[in-house]
């Protein structure tokens, strides 16, 4: 890294596992190794098709099938059940619910091409085993594909960093419709 943060972590049956997940919102990570020519932002990944400000979910595991059906049907994802396999496995391995109502379940998988990225909304909040104890209402999926690093770790840097704004929750919930949600993200990149 060229900045000069180190991460502590560790890499068990190929997950990243940082020992703490809020070291990623005070980086801006510079990957050189596998970015060589490559820029890819969070706001390039999302279209309107890709959000919801709706999630219906009950629970972690609920939201995240609701947001890969979004990439499913919009025809990101070759293989569904094994991307949420990986999914689940990610999340049983370490809860991705942070802080500040912001959850990112993301996987490397072999099921996609590219780095995908789906959001939903959850006014009413779901459980998410979240680093602070509070439900989960900002809940961006990322699936990568396995052989990906570096594009994979900025994008989750990415979104991390945005939630270090106290402003961007409110504006979220405020949100009326998706085009609202990448305005938020475009403004904070």
């Amino acid at each position: 890294m060229s900045n000069g943060y180190f991460i502590p972590g560790t890499v068990h049956n190929r997950y990243y596992g940082f020992y703490s997940l809020l070291i990623l919102t005070g980086a801006d990570i510079t990957f050189q190794a596998n970015l060589t020519g490559v820029h890819m932002d969070t706001v390039d990944l999302l279209d309107e098709s890709l959000i919801t400000l709706s999630l219906k979910a009950t629970d972690k595991y609920q939201a995240i099938e609701e947001l890969l059906d979004l990439l499913v049907k919009a025809g990101k994802v070759k293989d569904r059940e094994l991307a949420l396999k990986d999914l689940i496995e990610r999340e049983q391995y370490l809860s991705t619910g942070l802080e500040n109502g912001l959850a990112v379940p993301h996987a490397k998988t072999d099921a996609v091409d590219t780095v995908l990225l789906a959001f939903g909304l959850s006014r009413q909040g779901i459980e998410f085993e979240s680093v602070d104890g509070k439900p989960a209402h900002f809940i961006f999926l990322v699936l990568s594909p396995r052989e990906t690093s570096g594009p994979h770790i900025r994008i989750l840097a990415q979104i991390t960093r945005m939630f270090k704004d106290p402003d961007v929750p409110q504006q979220m919930m405020n949100a009326k419709s998706p085009s609202d949600i990448i305005e938020i993200i475009r403004s904070h990149q």
